[in-house]
């Protein structure tokens, strides 16, 4: 999928703080130069970031570094004609020099250099952000230099969190800062839309217009692995994502994340994560 490039670009201020309320999120696939604050206060759903595909909910705080493709579609239950369910966010958009072009160049900013050149993987924050999570909400309360002031404090707080996920892989930003490897826009696209179906490799070198052994090199020069190890992470990602929920069985999750057979699925999540889905619960806890 493409991404389409949307401007954020504050009109009178240095940054945008905005509370949306909507019967769900714009189901898009975008980027803008502005990092992307985000307060989940009320909605639940699926969170693609870079090649990151991971549920989110109520009560997440995640920072999205400038540049990288990404979209909240929420659950199904949000669609239905007739639902009363509301998706409400507070966002703030900022660009890396929102208050000018040496501001990270200066020695006590270091930290948050550190913070946003992580965020262009996209971060998300663990652990009780209830506190921060206020913080961001009252932003819109704040204005001149003390809303100024403010950011600045929550972003020093975000800086020295400790409990992160990084989300998208490396490979990923990198190739698509990468105007020679443009061609895998495509290929992402149907990938996301295709993750929990039967992909084959002969089918995404055809939406990449070349042949599958071209592809195969093509695809591995790019991430630094083959094509079936990048979908088959991707999905083991997602799993672990459905196994922390603790909604769904294991036998379900498998289907549910285009693995054909549980086996097979239990034998690819092993590999990647080190445990069995069983157990990986338990693991993560520790």
């Amino acid at each position: 999928m493409k991404p389409k490039y949307l401007d954020r670009t504050p009109s009178h201020s240095s940054f945008n703080v905005q509370v949306k309320t909507e019967k769900h999120f714009l189901k898009v696939w975008h980027f803008h130069k502005e990092l992307e604050l985000d307060f989940i206060s009320s909605s639940s759903g699926t969170l693609f970031a870079g090649d990151y595909i991971g549920k989110f909910s109520e009560g997440n705080l995640v920072l999205l570094g400038k540049n990288l493709p990404h979209m909240w579609v929420n659950s199904e239950e949000y669609f239905v004609e007739d639902s009363d369910l509301v998706a409400e966010a507070c966002v703030v958009h900022f660009t890396e020099e929102f208050l000018g072009e040496d501001f990270l160049k200066q020695p006590e900013m270091v930290e948050m250099e550190q913070l946003f050149i992580k965020a262009r993987r996209g971060i998300v924050f663990k652990g009780d952000t209830s506190v921060v999570n206020k913080r961001v909400q009252s932003l819109k309360r704040y204005s001149g230099l003390s809303r100024v002031i403010e950011l600045l404090k929550i972003l020093n707080v975000l800086a020295k969190w400790e409990a992160v996920e990084v989300l998208s892989s490396q490979d990923f930003v990198q190739s698509f800062s990468d105007n020679k490897l443009k061609k895998l826009e495509a290929v992402y696209e149907y990938i996301y839309n295709h993750f929990n179906t039967d992909i084959s490799l002969e089918r995404v070198a055809e939406v990449a217009c070349m042949n599958p052994s071209a592809f195969s090199r093509y695809f591995k020069k790019a991430h630094g692995k083959n094509f079936i190890k990048y979908v088959n992470e991707l999905r083991v990602n997602y799993a672990c994502k459905l196994i922390l929920d603790k909604k769904y069985a294991i036998i379900d999750i498998c289907f549910e994340c285009g693995f054909n057979n549980l086996s097979n699925f239990n034998r690819q999540f092993k590999m990647i994560t080190g445990f069995a889905p069983s157990n990986y619960l338990k693991e993560y806890k520790k």
